[in-house]
């Protein structure tokens, strides 16, 4: 994260866009590494309150947003049949 933080920067400085980091089929991660997610979560909180990127977690199963509700992240659930 310390890597995709100082890129973030420069790109940001570059392009005047914060970039985006997209975490694909996140309810994997819920399922078989959640210490990593929580980091990945801790991240996305601290990296949207610094303006240094914005983190959005995609998944196709419920674990993420119930897992995600007792953290302080901001998040928005689309659900899609």
């Amino acid at each position: 994260m310390e890597v995709f933080s100082h890129i973030a920067i420069k790109y940001e400085q570059e392009y005047k866009r914060v970039p985006v980091l997209i975490i694909d089929n996140a309810n994997r991660l819920a399922e078989k590494q959640q210490g990593l997610l929580d980091l990945i979560q801790d991240y996305a909180k601290r990296a949207t309150n610094e303006g240094t990127a914005t983190v959005v977690f995609v998944s196709s199963e419920g674990h993420i947003p119930s897992r995600m509700m007792g953290k302080s992240v901001m998040f928005a659930v689309l659900v899609i049949h």
